[in-house]
């Protein structure tokens, strides 16, 4: 399971910017729903696994699913916290996400987060992770 979390956090550090990384985490500890977007599966699978060891020492309790099938695009209508993998956004997909937390991996982007606070300290908890954000972006597969 480490060497799991290992891969999955540089994968998704080398994904995207620590600014955003952070956002997805803001977003995750707030229990809000989140949809991932990327055409590259392990690319998609890493940043949605990556939260586990990232919100250490809290937990993630909602409904995670690294990749979401086409037959279970009903949970995006979920009333509930759910991070999913998404491969393909298709019309009515993006329909269906308009009021989520979106991630688009391939243009490292996170929209519809205006409502999302700051993490306290946050300057000072991006000073503190520079240096680990760097050396795992580094030794990130490619």
């Amino acid at each position: 399971a480490a060497a799991l979390e290992g891969w999955a956090v540089a994968a998704a550090a080398r994904a995207l910017s620590l600014d955003n990384l952070l956002t997805v985490v803001t977003a995750a500890l707030l229990e809000r729903q989140l949809a991932v977007f990327c055409a590259d599966p392990g690319v998609c699978s890493a940043v949605v696994l990556a939260l586990v060891p990232l919100l250490r020492p809290f937990a993630w309790h909602g409904l995670m699913l690294p990749l979401t099938p086409l037959s279970l695009l009903s949970f995006l209508d979920a009333p509930v916290p759910f991070v999913l993998g998404l491969l393909h956004k298709m019309p009515s997909t993006a329909e269906r996400c308009a009021g989520l937390v979106r991630v688009n991996v391939y243009k490292d982007a996170v929209r519809n987060v205006a409502s999302l606070p700051q993490l306290p300290g946050l300057r000072h908890l991006r000073a503190r992770l520079a240096g680990s954000y760097a050396v795992l972006r580094e030794e990130a597969p490619a």
